[in-house]
């Protein structure tokens, strides 16, 4: 088994937002996204494991910090797929890491559109990340992915109309584990 921490950010990518029953979809450029991950890991093969991962993010758009608005909070628990290639006796390994699951989104304070209030939400999220990760002290390994983390939700506005948003940006995380 193996438990770890990493930071979780979030950089470039796109933002997008429909108010059902109140015209088009907008869309704008998204602000870096903060974060960090809780997960673990269960080998069931030695080139496959399974796991689950909890992540805490903070992301805003680019027009609400311009108006200065609080992020909104995401959190994302997720079933993780992790397929793996050991190298140099275990202690150096290429992964494809596929986190699927649920997020639940909490806007900020401040976070208000012209109909109102916005509640929190549920919704899902995705990503792919390429990583590496290595043993350096017994069980303790550093790691470093790369990829794309996307994420959809629901929320109610004051009027009952429903926001539905997305977020796609490209991923970057690095943390530690340890093995058991």
């Amino acid at each position: 088994a193996r438990l770890g921490l990493k930071g979780a950010f979030g950089f470039g990518g796109e933002g997008t937002s429909e108010l059902d029953g109140f015209g088009g979809e907008l869309e704008d450029d998204l602000e870096p996204t903060l974060g960090f991950a809780l997960f673990g890991h269960l080998p069931l093969h030695r080139y496959f494991h399974i796991g689950l991962q909890t992540t805490f993010a903070w992301t805003i758009n680019e027009t609400a910090e311009n108006f200065g608005e609080d992020r909104t909070f995401v959190l994302d628990i997720s079933p993780v797929l992790k397929g793996r290639v050991p190298l140099l006796d275990d202690k150096l390994e290429l992964y494809l890491l596929v986190p699927i699951g649920i997020s639940i989104v909490v806007p900020g304070e401040d976070a208000y559109v012209s109909v109102g209030e916005v509640d929190t939400g549920i919704g899902w999220n995705a990503g792919v990340q390429l990583g590496v990760s290595y043993r350096f002290y017994e069980g303790l390994a550093a790691l470093f992915e790369i990829g794309w983390q996307g994420r959809g939700a629901s929320n109610d506005t004051q009027i009952n109309a429903e926001l539905q948003t997305g977020m796609n940006q490209f991923a970057l995380n690095f943390g530690l584990s340890y093995a058991f």
